[in-house]
């Protein structure tokens, strides 16, 4: 598999008064623990404030998101990287040479506060074009 693509689209959630985030969407690797909002350590995950944490170093990136915005994450095996999506749109790439032989990664979406969420993996065409990801060598 040389790609891995996802989107989510957060329905429903109250208001978050402990953090300034209330959801993120990524991947980890099985040292994440699953009943805790995603760990930034072992992770990457695009956080609804635009912020990106990249196992555990956090910076700007994107945009802001909010209730209703349809948000893709996708790995690029083949070169590497990470990207992510809002609303069928290109974010640019987020992370580079990350993978190594022995990672294992899974999707995880952070919620909080109750909140509703839609996935697709694949079972309905994604907002984004993901044909064209390769065809427009966005990876360059």
């Amino acid at each position: 598999m040389d790609l891995f693509y996802y989107e989510i689209k957060v329905d429903s959630t109250k208001p978050n008064k402990r953090y300034s985030y209330s959801w993120s969407v990524g991947f980890s690797t099985s040292k994440v623990q699953l009943n805790k909002y995603p760990d930034r350590l072992y992770s990457w995950d695009f956080y609804n404030t635009g912020v990106i944490n990249k196992n555990n170093l956090l910076e700007k990136y994107g945009e802001t998101y909010t209730i209703h915005d349809v948000i893709g994450c996708g790995i690029d095996f083949k070169n590497n990287l990470a990207f992510f999506t809002k609303n069928g749109k290109f974010l640019g790439i987020a992370i580079k040479n990350f993978l190594t032989e022995d990672l294992v990664l899974y999707p995880n979406i952070g919620l909080f506060n109750n909140a509703k969420v839609e996935t697709n993996f694949g079972a309905k065409k994604f907002m984004y074009k993901i044909e064209g990801y390769f065809y427009n060598k966005r990876h360059e």
